[in-house]
């Protein structure tokens, strides 16, 4: 029987590990793969700290894998958006604005008219080039998906608020605070325009369905291929704490600052002076990070090849995450790793976790404090919540998971039937 064709419009290069749209989209791909005929489309308009290559093992999964990267034609568009003005004036946000809409198609002109079976847009800040791509191009799908992934709006208005008028000022606090506004309308406008938009969680698929039809809304968990469990530790002094995540995010910066500047202090009054060391690791880590670790702040390690050497030389992972949306791959990680998670309530939001149970929750730096202190006073404590953890990556966030949820969601929509109260409920299992 003849496979069907899909197409995947995405601005980032799926991986194993690393940044977490790369491993979702990855997880999802091979997932997808084992049914369809793949053309994977990626176009970058960010400018890469290093290199990038399309691996030869996302190659062997698509009939077809282009890659391009449009940093310096979209200059220009990103220099426009920097002007306060245009950005008022501007009525779509400025993350789906710096696309040169034009050159790209002149790229991708050999799909001029070409059919698919469906298309799965990966992200809201792709849909410019699919409206262009089906007006231009006359490019076709039978079924149009996008994968949102989070709620960009609401991950953006908990960052206005995050940050406040003391660091935007007022200017920037208004643009700001409007960027959210115009990501719901574009949320709004592609509910109207694909037949399904993906979510990550079902705390995020209640949270839009107040807002659009819940049966055109499918989860599909983030996911880890689970690795190896690491050798046990049993916490001493000193403690070793872990931070990982793309550090030039905001939230998650905001969330170095905040370690840095009351959270670790707050611990080594609890444990210390000398009984607490922070390691820092991601990529594009800031000048003000680099300055802080040459102070001797943190330990700070920036993108590294394998992340294992550092989940095994901690104690615990910290993610002191105010603001954001989703899930947090690198909780999922830790606990596949084996390694204790102290994170704010945010921060473990869509992860099927208690406290106690899986994780420690911690919404200030006294309670940081205190959850690191049990970890050195209550030696079993870490034990339970590793097993639990670990358990719980297995049963809900393996691959099997985003296999299970990918088939029930895009089999019947490429067999033609409308998704299901079945369907729903192998998208989103219960605990």
């Amino acid at each position: 029987m003849t496979r069907k064709k899909l197409l995947i419009l995405t601005q980032t290069l799926p991986a194993l590990g690393g940044q977490g749209t790369a491993m979702r989209l990855g997880n999802m791909l091979e997932a997808l793969a084992r049914h369809f005929d793949i053309t994977m489309i990626c176009v970058s308009v960010d400018r890469p700290t290093h290199p990038e290559i399309l691996a030869e093992r996302w190659k062997q999964l698509c009939s077809r894998a282009i890659f391009f990267n449009v940093a310096d034609e979209g200059e220009p568009l990103r220099q426009r958006q920097r002007n306060t003005l245009t950005r008022l004036m501007n009525p779509h946000p400025k993350l789906l604005s710096t696309w040169p809409v034009e050159h790209i198609m002149s790229r991708l002109s050999q799909f001029r008219s070409e059919h698919f079976d469906a298309v799965l847009v990966s992200r809201i800040r792709l849909m410019p080039l699919w409206r262009a791509m089906q007006a231009q191009l006359g490019v076709r799908a039978d079924r149009r998906i996008l994968d949102l992934d989070d709620i960009e709006s609401r991950s953006q208005a908990l960052q206005v608020n995050m940050l406040g008028v003391s660091h935007l000022g007022r200017m920037g606090y208004v643009l700001e605070w409007l960027e959210a506004k115009k990501l719901a309308r574009e949320e709004a406008r592609a509910f109207s325009e694909m037949e399904q938009v993906l979510l990550c969680s079902p705390e995020d698929k209640a949270l839009l369905a107040q807002r659009f039809s819940e049966r055109q809304i499918g989860v599909i968990p983030n996911t880890i291929r689970v690795p190896a469990q690491l050798p046990a530790r049993q916490p001493r002094a000193p403690l070793q704490l872990l931070f990982v995540g793309t550090l030039n995010y905001p939230p998650n910066e905001n969330a170095v600052k905040w370690l840095t500047e009351e959270i670790i202090p707050a611990i080594r009054k609890q444990v210390g002076p000398d009984n607490a060391v922070l390691t820092v690791i991601g990529r594009g880590p800031t000048e003000w990070m680099k300055q802080q670790a040459a102070a001797g702040a943190f330990v700070l390690h920036g993108d590294v090849p394998d992340v294992a050497p550092y989940y095994e030389a901690c104690d615990a992972v910290l993610v002191p995450i105010r603001a954001g949306g989703g899930t947090r791959i690198k909780i999922l990680e830790a606990f596949g790793y084996g390694r204790v998670v102290i994170s704010t309530t945010l921060g473990a939001e869509g992860i099927a976790a208690g406290y106690g149970s899986e994780l420690l929750i911690a919404n200030s730096p006294d309670e940081f404090a205190e959850a690191s202190g049990r970890l050195l006073q209550e030696p079993e404590l870490a034990q339970r919540l590793i097993a639990h953890g670990r358990r719980r990556v297995m049963e809900r966030y393996s691959m099997g998971a985003c296999e299970e949820a990918v088939d029930a969601i895009f089999l019947p929509t490429m067999a033609g039937q409308a998704p299901t109260g079945l369907q729903e409920a192998q998208a989103t299992p219960t605990s």
